[in-house]
């Protein structure tokens, strides 16, 4: 965690780059665990919503990239 969180600043771009690379790690645990046999609803709209975040840090990052070009 950055100085920015801890003192109040809000995130830097390397934080959520960070928060965005743990959350796809997650997401492979996700896929992988559909694969072996656990699915059902809940774990649907979970990997959904974790989709949906991801997208979300995603664009936040492009922007920052392509505002930073």
């Amino acid at each position: 965690m950055s100085m920015n969180l801890l003192c109040g600043s809000g995130p830097s771009i390397d934080d959520i780059r960070n928060v965005c690379e743990a959350l796809k790690s997650t997401r492979v645990d996700y896929v992988e665990a559909f694969a072996s046999g656990e699915d059902g609803p809940f774990a649907r709209q979970e990997l959904a919503q974790l989709q949906s975040v991801i997208m979300a840090f995603d664009a936040v990052i492009d922007e920052t990239d392509r505002s930073s070009a």
